[in-house]
């Protein structure tokens, strides 16, 4: 569903569409779509050369694939080249789809579509990520074939680990604020005087959350002052 809508411009001849994927905790997925024509002026895999390709004629063909496009636009992060792995061609109608995942390092990430060089010049890529939809895509076309990659947004999440990790790291006086701040926050609402106490309370907390970011003291005593606010 998601690659509907580029697969729906795929039959322009001229174009080749590479849309960016970020699986929660899984490497970079890449996927590639193109026309056969395209892809046979890159990779010459059709068998009995008659303009049209099969499933086995992908399979067959993996290793000029590989040669003729996936080395030809390499995506590397700070200069250093990401490993690429799991490589897949998939017959469609009308055009095909590849795809691949890359394991890269810390850094900028950039991928140079040398495969422009040797298509013609009216040949241009199109650079979108899924979350993205129609918003942020990139071009590049002739010379101007590297494009920087944006990383994907990397989301804390709260885990069981992490909250213990922080219940170590946190020293004894600022558990026993937020012990405080439990304290109070009960006697609040076993006394319904939330205006007051209430406000003690949150403002116990807040002390411990900017001590906790100040520090660098991890999810222990900010989960701690949820609970106690």
């Amino acid at each position: 569903m998601l690659l509907a809508p580029l697969a729906a411009e795929a039959h322009d001849a001229d174009v080749i569409y590479v849309a960016l994927a970020e699986p929660a905790g899984q490497p970079l997925a890449e996927f590639v779509t193109l026309t056969v024509p395209s892809l046979l002026r890159v990779a010459p895999i059709d068998a009995d050369r008659d303009e049209q390709l099969s499933p086995q004629e992908l399979v067959d063909g993996a290793a000029a694939i590989r040669l003729g496009l996936w080395d030809q636009m390499p995506l590397s992060a700070a200069g250093v080249a990401c490993a690429r792995e799991d490589e897949r061609a998939v017959l469609r109608e009308g055009y095909v789809e590849l795809s691949a995942r890359f394991r890269c390092g810390t850094g900028d990430l950039r991928q140079d579509f040398r495969v422009l060089e040797v298509l013609p010049a009216n040949y241009r890529v199109v650079l979108g990520r899924q979350a993205d939809g129609e918003r942020g895509r990139q071009f590049a076309q002739g010379r101007l074939s590297a494009l920087n990659v944006p990383r994907p947004v990397q989301r804390s999440r709260v885990t069981v680990e992490s909250f213990q990790e922080g219940l170590l790291l946190t020293p004894a006086w600022l558990l026993r604020l937020d012990v405080l701040g439990l304290w109070v926050a009960a006697a609040a609402w076993r006394a319904r005087e939330r205006s007051a106490l209430r406000g003690a309370a949150l403002g116990a907390g807040g002390v411990v959350a900017l001590a906790s970011l100040r520090l660098g003291l991890g999810w222990g005593p900010l989960a701690a002052v949820a609970l106690g606010s």
